[in-house]
């Protein structure tokens, strides 16, 4: 998704987990006008036996933003994570 410096970014999700040993989180990566990441916001990250909660995270475009990703991240887990009704607004 396009962005511009000083966009303020709101991303949410719902995330359950089962046995989630690592990292279960929703990410914003911001990326310049090259697509090199620049910067990452993260939400809380959930881990065990979790029933569905929503995950948010907020951040404010860096300067030389021009991109922004959204990343539903499970990373090292041994378990399993499973999102839904993924949210993402920017606001000039």
């Amino acid at each position: 998704m396009r962005t511009s410096p000083g966009d303020k970014c709101r991303g949410s999700v719902w995330a359950q987990t089962r046995a989630a040993t690592g990292v279960t989180c929703l990410a914003l990566e911001f990326y310049d006008a090259a697509y090199h990441p620049i910067s990452r916001a993260c939400s809380e990250s959930l881990s065990g036996d979790q029933q569905w909660r929503q995950l948010s995270v907020e951040a404010v475009a860096p300067p030389n933003a021009r991109w922004l990703r959204p990343i539903l991240r499970a990373q090292a887990n041994s378990g399993a994570a499973w999102f839904d009704d993924v949210e993402l607004s920017v606001n000039k």
